[in-house]
Formats: structure tokens, sequence, C-alpha cells
């Protein structure tokens, strides 16, 4: 059961819980909003490889610091020791099937709050994410819940030998540039680029997206350039910065509009 990684996530997670929420709310499409390693399962779920058909079921995809190119943090001495163990060590280091669940007990042994700085310090250092945009007297809050238990075959993924980590994308064909990821499903994108993200490279998924996919409607690029990997969700100002963008988007590529009452701006 624990054998599973981002194409699961992206080709079965996805589509169930977009069917799961249309069929609830007896709608035929949802906007879909994801961060960071969501809208990795988002992105190859829709690729014409994969899943492209969920795209008719989906307004729009907001997509925030999209996880799809890796950025210079990959180069860390620490990342690249990663991406060199063999799958029995990387196995022995890291767990077989809940990854790192030594870690996770933790959870289980500390106060909430004690857990969450700790884990504030483990990302502060493991991903060189800036808090100054942060309200400092909840951050503690933030991390509450991660780590939580994931598959230890995803993280291999992400960080092992011959992962994204070593091609810098989320797709095996890095040397095939030119050809189109996507095909006419592609839902509208409108994409959130954190300048100060070095976890993944936003702008060069921007560039690939108006030079290479004709086929994707891009809708909106929101350059944020304080900003860092986590802050499209922490800043204390990201009502202004993001939010807003998102609910514009939702609504003006919104399915049957007419039928739908939206707040005021």
């Amino acid at each position: 059961m624990w054998e599973w990684d981002i194409i699961d996530m992206g080709t079965k997670d996805l589509p169930c819980m977009i069917d799961f929420i249309l069929a609830k709310t007896i709608n035929e499409k949802l906007a879909l909003v994801a961060h960071s390693q969501g809208t990795t399962q988002t992105f190859i779920a829709l690729a014409k490889s994969q899943r492209p058909d969920i795209g008719r079921k989906i307004s729009c995809v907001c997509a925030l610091a999209p996880a799809i190119y890796g950025g210079s943090l990959l180069d860390k001495p620490y990342w690249r020791f990663v991406q060199s163990l063999p799958r029995r060590l990387y196995t022995a280091c890291f767990g077989l099937h809940a990854f790192m669940p030594v870690i996770l007990k933790m959870h289980s042994l500390m106060k909430e709050r004690f857990y969450g700085f700790f884990g504030y310090l483990m990302f502060h250092f493991l991903f060189d994410w800036k808090d100054n945009l942060w309200d400092h007297n909840i951050r503690s809050r933030h991390l509450i819940f991660s780590p939580v238990y994931v598959s230890s075959e995803l993280m291999r993924w992400w960080l092992g030998k011959g992962g994204f980590s070593r091609r810098r994308c989320i797709f095996d064909e890095v040397s095939d540039d030119y050809k189109a990821w996507y095909d006419s499903k592609f839902p509208p994108l409108a994409i959130f680029i954190p300048h100060n993200d070095c976890l993944t490279d936003g702008l060069k998924l921007l560039y690939r997206i108006e030079k290479y996919e004709p086929d994707v409607q891009l809708v909106a690029a929101i350059h944020l350039p304080e900003y860092s990997h986590l802050d499209v969700l922490w800043a204390m100002d990201v009502n202004d910065r993001v939010s807003v963008h998102i609910k514009r988007v939702i609504w003006e590529t919104a399915y049957n509009k007419e039928e739908k009452i939206c707040p005021l701006f």
C-alpha cells in the first residue's frame, strides 16, 4: 500500500478528488487551486500522455509556486548526497514504507507548539525558506502538521537517484523541450511566481508555457518579487497580493457564470 509516488497521486488521486467534488456539488466543472506538490500532481495529470481528459472538468488552474522545474536549492550538498544513494541505502536511511517514521513518531510524543517549532527549524535549514513576511506570533503553528506520513517511494521520486532533483523537471523527457506537453484540453492557467523561491523555478515554467505550449491559455502570470516558496500561503499581505487574483481568475473563467453569484471584489 506504500508503493505510490507523484504519478499515482496525479493520475489516480486527483481525478477521484475531482469526481467526488463534482458529484457532491452537482456541478460540471470546478476551479483547481494548488500549491507546490499539488501543482506537480496537476501538471502531470493533465499531460497528453496521462489524463488530459480531466481538463474538461476544470474551469481554471491557479498554480501557486509551481513545482515543475527545480531551483538552485537542489545544488546543496545534502541534496546531492541523497541523489547519489543507491535504492537499498536510501531505504535503509529513510524507510521502506513511510518516509522517516522516527521523526513522525515525535508528533505523538511532543506538544504541538514544540513540534511545530522544531519542524520550522528543520524545514528552514533544508529548504532555506525566508519568514520575514510571516506573522512570527503564529509561526510554529504553521508546521504543526508537517511533516506528515508520506510514502518513502514518493520522496525517492523527488530526491532519490535519477529523480526530480537530478532531472530538475517533473518529466523524464527533459531533452525534449521543444515538444508540447499539453493539448487543448488543458484548462485556463494562472501562475503565481515567487521570485525568491530557490526550491522551484516558476520563471522557467512561464517561459515554457509562453514559448512551447500553444494550446495552454495563460490567463494570468502574477509576479511576486519578494516572496519565497511558502509566502504565497503565509505572508501577512497574502490576501492583497495573491487571494484577490485567485478570486478574479476563478470568477472570470467560471463555468455557467450567469447561474452563480460572486461576492464583490
